[in-house]
């Protein structure tokens, strides 16, 4: 189990302990935060680091309470010792662990919080009981604070509304106005977030925080150059927003060794059936094998294993995940849906971006096939030649379509250095990129 301690650096980390009324910041401004899922929890992705974040660099004079749920999500079992318990991380931040069948948990959570005035609820999630009970006690009078912030962490995305869109949209006909009256603000993750935000709920007062989440200062050494299959690997929840289908769809459409890698938990049963027939289908030279849940300690490690990271996600409003894949020096091959897919695409020499084309493997054309000198590399080299304009040839990375006629397969296309790229000449990948010039430089 992870020891919830602060962020390295700074060097002031130091593990859980017990609250106690001495130890409570005194005065100050009061924040109350819900969370459906919090540390040493790891399923719930990465609200679970931007909380983790946002506790770590609080201002001395904040003193929050974050109340979360005492497992992880989905998990039958509890926390060990953590269960009920209201445990200090530093001066100015503790989190309550709340089972929310026993009663004996809510009557000490409730003393707690009424303790001293709440300046500030801060909900993260629109969905969540954890957000809906809160806002509620604050209706009903139970809960006296003094505003209220939510942070719908991408569930008001187009992609997400689409997943169980009738019941969404009815909860939030009747939930909005509720929210309204209550002069609740929002909280976005950026500008694209804030857009979405506004068309769901046109009356919102929206503010912009961008995520920010704790990498390592010394990016990973280069990995060395592999002559075997090439190494890709998905690491994420394994729900349709993720789009892990068309993940497999399209390696089963490439023409050479391909061994890929899923590591993460299964959110969607169903979803994850689908996934598994996929596989039971693959082409012989397609080696696809499900690795289990990771823990947030070890994602950057195992980023550092693989020659790419294949994310087609639907929609991220930050995609914690795409950092640690930078930051572990592993290629990003993504959809355009994340606030990181512009810089994917201009940065051209090591990570990649093409348009996505929503559920079409065939169109989300981002795996090289073909020759295997047009495989790229970790370090960003292969051996023997440059390419043309001037750029090591390791440094192009070949666009094909993974299904159709052999015209269609052809090496269509290359993403080099910026100052020496080349546009994508498919026709066909042409009409499923109308913005390639823009995505691919």
């Amino acid at each position: 189990m992870n020891e919830l301690v602060r962020t390295q650096p700074p060097e002031t980390a130091g593990a859980l302990r017990s609250t106690s009324r001495s130890a409570a910041v005194a005065g100050g401004y009061r924040v109350v935060a819900t969370a459906g899922v919090f540390e040493p929890g790891f399923r719930g992705g990465g609200p679970i680091r931007s909380l983790r974040y946002i506790l770590d660099t609080l201002p001395d004079d904040l003193d929050v309470t974050l109340v979360t749920r005492d497992r992880d999500l989905r998990s039958p079992v509890s926390y060990p010792g953590l269960s009920g318990r209201l445990l200090r991380r530093d001066p100015r931040s503790a989190v309550f662990y709340l089972d929310p069948f026993a009663l004996r948990h809510w009557a000490r959570l409730l003393r707690h919080v009424r303790s001293r005035p709440v300046d500030l609820l801060y909900v993260n999630s629109l969905w969540s009981p954890f957000s809906v009970v809160a806002i509620l006690a604050v209706a009903l009078g139970v809960l006296r604070a003094g505003a209220i912030l939510l942070a719908p962490r991408g569930e008001l995305a187009p992609a997400a509304l689409g997943i169980r869109s009738r019941k969404k949209r009815l909860f939030l006909s009747v939930w909005a106005p509720l929210l309204r009256r209550l002069d609740v603000r929002w909280q976005a993750c950026s500008r694209r977030e804030e857009e979405q935000i506004r068309a769901a709920v046109p009356w919102a007062q929206v503010m912009v925080n961008g995520n920010e989440c704790a990498v390592p200062e010394v990016p990973a050494p280069p990995a060395e150059p592999s002559d075997g299959p090439l190494r890709l690997v998905f690491i994420g929840r394994i729900s349709p927003m993720k789009n892990l289908v068309t993940a497999l769809e399209a390696v089963a459409g490439t023409t050479r060794p391909i061994e890929f890698d899923i590591f993460g938990p299964v959110e969607d049963e169903q979803y994850w059936a689908r996934c598994r027939r996929i596989v039971e289908s693959m082409p012989g030279h397609v080696r696809v094998a499900y690795r289990g849940e990771l823990p947030t300690a070890q994602v950057l490690e195992t980023f550092g294993r693989y020659d790419a990271f294949l994310f087609p996600t639907l929609g991220e409003n930050y995609g914690h995940v795409i950092v640690e894949s930078m930051a572990a020096g592993c290629p990003v091959v993504c959809s355009d849906e994340t606030p990181f897919s512009e810089q994917i695409a201009e940065a051209g020499e090591r990570w990649y971006a093409l348009r996505r084309q929503p559920r079409s493997a065939r169109c989300w054309t981002g795996w090289p096939t073909g020759r295997s000198e047009n495989v790229p590399r970790r370090n960003g080299q292969r051996p023997g030649g440059t390419g043309s304009g001037g750029s090591r040839a390791g440094n192009s990375m070949c666009w094909s379509m993974p299904g159709g006629s052999a015209a269609d397969r052809r090496p269509c296309g290359s993403v080099t250095r910026a100052g020496s790229a080349r546009y994508l000449r498919c026709p066909v990948v042409r009409a499923c990129l109308p913005d390639a010039a823009h995505f691919v430089r």
